[in-house]
């Protein structure tokens, strides 16, 4: 399907972990590729791009910037050296970009874009030239040049009295030029879109980490790092966005899930140090961990940042087993089956019709009382995993 490509790309949207602690590139090294710098308050991007581009992506970084900080204080985080400019790598090419991935960051099959965790940096490339975006223009293009040459044609055949003919080859040219208007409106509305779903995503990974409420020296479930991430995604930065104004994309397909299966179970999830790796699991994942993420953000807030703090105190620099992990989980927030009823609850009810899906049916039929009071109990003194292990900062 034409727009497959634009799922796929969404799936890929990962933190390029390391375990390099290298300081950020200095510009010098960036310009000897080729990499000019630009800056606002908050962001400095090398780029390649034009320099409109490259101004239009920091008015994209300073307005996440602007919601990130109004979500850090609804939500209570305490935020660590806020006036530090932030380094962003930006493509203008597929080509350079991965170029840049392979020798720089060791990453041979990189996605659109990706955050360097412990490299200070987040990477990508203008994805309306995406490779994928560029063969769809191409044949788009080569659909219109059929027209002229068709119109030619039943010029040609009425002038012999060919009506019937040229008019049938008429309809069939304008029908042409009709479908190749709407796909290349859409082409490019959708690679528009994927920036704008790249930047936020990747800029959060980003802000996370370099302001303090994430570290590269813990072990973080995917579940908690990719969902705060996808939280923040939007397909358009001019309308307000934010973990309370999911993106549109994102909130639609996992309500799909919703409808047409079922969410995968949450201690399924919770566990995972990494994504699934086959791509509709993968999408599966990412939706419900964005789901669950903004759920917590939204009725558990209080027992989410001790979750986080956590893993910036007690939990820093520890190799956590799945074991370790869930012990972890339930000790701040309590009876995952419990929370999971609550969960769907939530959901639920934002949903449209949603009473007759499996979803909906499950609960009913396993109802289970909101713990919270017990639940954030249990937050107030967490314990440690059992038996940790050190690990180097992952």
């Amino acid at each position: 399907m034409l727009w497959n490509w634009i799922n796929l790309c969404a799936l890929a949207l990962t933190a390029a972990t390391t375990t390099a602690t290298t300081a950020q590139m200095s510009d010098e090294a960036f310009q000897s590729r080729g990499l000019r710098p630009f800056s606002s308050a908050h962001f400095t991007i090398y780029s390649d791009a034009d320099a409109a581009a490259v101004q239009s992506l920091l008015t994209d970084f300073e307005r996440l910037f602007e919601t990130f900080s109004e979500e850090a204080t609804r939500q209570g985080w305490v935020v660590e050296s806020a006036d530090a400019r932030h380094q962003v790598v930006y493509f203008r090419t597929q080509e350079a970009f991965e170029k840049f991935a392979l020798e720089i960051d060791g990453s041979k099959t990189p996605p659109p874009g990706y955050y360097a965790v412990g490299r200070g940096r987040s990477v990508f490339f203008d994805t309306r030239n995406h490779r994928d975006v560029l063969r769809r223009a191409e044949q788009l293009a080569i659909a219109e040049e059929r027209i002229e040459p068709m119109m030619e044609r039943a010029k040609t055949l009425h002038e012999r009295h060919s009506t019937a003919q040229a008019e049938r080859l008429r309809g069939e040219a304008r029908a042409i030029r009709l479908q190749v208007a709407a796909e290349s409106g859409r082409l490019h509305s959708d690679a528009e879109e994927m920036l704008s779903t790249v930047v936020t995503h990747e800029g959060a990974h980003q802000l996370f980490f370099e302001l303090g409420i994430q570290t590269p020296k813990a072990q973080y479930p995917a579940w908690l790092s990719e969902g705060l991430a996808c939280a923040f995604e939007s397909i358009n930065t001019d309308r307000p966005f934010g973990p309370m104004r999911p993106s549109v994309r994102r909130r639609d397909s996992f309500e799909r899930i919703i409808l047409e299966s079922t969410p995968d179970p949450l201690f399924r999830i919770l566990v995972l140090d990494t994504p699934p790796t086959e791509a509709s699991a993968k999408q599966h994942f990412y939706d419900e961990s964005t789901a669950f993420v903004i759920f917590l953000l939204a009725e558990r807030r209080t027992e989410l940042s001790q979750y986080l703090a956590w893993f910036r105190g007690d939990g820093m620099g520890l190799k956590l087993e799945p074991s370790q992990q869930h012990e972890v989980f339930v000790a701040h927030f309590g009876d995952p089956d419990a929370l999971e009823r609550s969960w769907q609850r939530y959901e639920l009810a934002q949903t449209r019709n949603a009473t007759g899906s499996s979803w909906a049916r499950s609960l009913a039929g396993a109802v289970i009382p909101d713990q919270l009071e017990v639940i954030r109990d249990a937050a107030a003194q967490p314990t440690q995993p059992t038996q940790p292990t050190q690990s180097p900062t992952p």
